[in-house]
């Protein structure tokens, strides 16, 4: 059996060697200690292994490594290897009880995983699954570097990454990754959704992401964070006209991930997720659901204007791209390059933004405000 993964995983290196990294055919090679692989060199991905360690079948996620961190990739369901079908990604950042040696390369998958992938033939998604490894459980700035090279300039350049449609969820320590990475990269993260993580540390990126779609998962009986932690936090960021929603699981401890993970929003929140979806920055924190089980409370909008009332508002896209443009009923606003945008109009409003010389696709959904006694009004889209 050994020569037969020595075969196996000298036949991936030779893909790798001629250019070719990332496969959706690629073999999945078993970790032999006998027999070590050699670390591609800096700056290049490369085929890697993985050691069984879980009772189902991790296969469709193979294993990869970059600039000393392993990582598992599950492709899209019916992959469209043609190059005309652009997937989102979803990246996954584990708590510190998924730790593991590089050539572990399997715990990273404990949670969430097996999940997704039934979901994913299931149907109710279709992307890319990257699921780094942490050697020590926690997560610094070295692995936020890698995982942004990765989905901003190795997978795009072999893959069909849709470029503004990558999300990014996390669980414990996991989820302190999450905010970190979207204070360090905001401009790569369409959505973040941190699960069991919350403190006042993370309220100095508060500027950097504030434009960014949140959704925090808070057990009402965790004691790290508490549930006052996480509520400053997200007060903080509402504060600044944040756009977050804050689930709280009023039974639960610390381990909610399961729970949300099930929520019906789930896999519709991701799939709602574009970079190009400027986040409406006027509003409040309001319960808009409660029971038992479940309290959620979410960024409310001031939807309905009564005549003679004024009109404002305040859209926002992320800080740091080359340069903005925004139209009104589908004219250009002269002066409007700005990543932000105040209103004091009804029209359809819609952006875009260049990111390295080429401007983005423009806005996908519609976001409306009713007048009230008359017939709806769209000024944003």
């Amino acid at each position: 059996m050994k020569s037969i993964l020595t075969v196996i995983f000298a036949v991936a290196v030779s893909f790798a060697s001629i250019g070719q990294i990332f496969d959706h055919n690629d073999p999945i090679v078993e970790y032999d200690p006998e027999n070590p692989p050699t670390q591609p060199p800096s700056g290049t991905p490369g085929k890697w292994v993985r050691t069984k360690r879980l009772n189902w079948n991790t296969d469709d996620f193979k294993a990869y490594f970059y600039n000393g961190m392993a990582f598992r990739l599950r492709y899209p369901e019916n992959f469209d290897t043609s190059g005309n079908t652009k997937y989102p990604v979803v990246i996954m950042m584990t708590g510190r009880g998924e730790r593991g040696e590089i050539y572990d390369n399997e715990i990273n998958l404990k949670h969430a995983a097996r999940d997704h992938e039934n979901d994913i033939k299931a149907g109710r998604f279709n992307g890319f699954l990257l699921f780094p490894q942490s050697s020590n459980g926690f997560w610094g700035d070295g692995y936020f570097t890698a995982v942004n090279e990765l989905v901003t300039q190795h997978m795009p350049a072999e893959l069909p990454i849709d470029p503004d449609r990558i999300v990014i969820h996390g669980l414990s320590a996991g989820g302190q990754a999450v905010w970190n990475f979207i204070s360090t990269y905001p401009k790569t993260i369409a959505a973040a959704l941190p699960m069991s993580a919350a403190s006042p540390n993370y309220y100095e990126g508060i500027p950097s992401y504030k434009h960014i779609p949140m959704w925090l998962s808070q057990g009402g009986k965790d004691r790290a964070p508490t549930p006052f932690t996480s509520r400053a936090l997200v007060d903080e960021i509402v504060n600044v006209g944040g756009n977050i929603r804050y689930t709280v699981y009023p039974n639960a401890g610390h381990g909610v991930w399961n729970t949300h993970y099930n929520e019906s929003d789930f896999w519709p929140y991701l799939e709602r997720a574009h970079k190009t979806v400027p986040v409406l920055m006027t509003g409040e924190l309001g319960l808009v659901s409660t029971s038992s089980s479940r309290e959620v409370y979410e960024f409310v909008t001031k939807n309905e204007i009564c005549p003679g009332d004024p009109i404002y508002a305040k859209l926002g896209l992320t800080a740091g791209f080359d340069a903005y443009e925004w139209r009104k009923d589908g004219v250009v606003i002269q002066g409007a390059t700005s990543n932000e945008l105040a209103i004091n109009e009804f029209g359809v409003y819609d952006a875009r933004f260049m990111r390295d010389g080429e401007w983005s696709s423009g806005l996908l959904e519609q976001l409306k405000s009713r007048k009230k006694g008359l017939p709806s009004l769209p000024i944003f889209k």
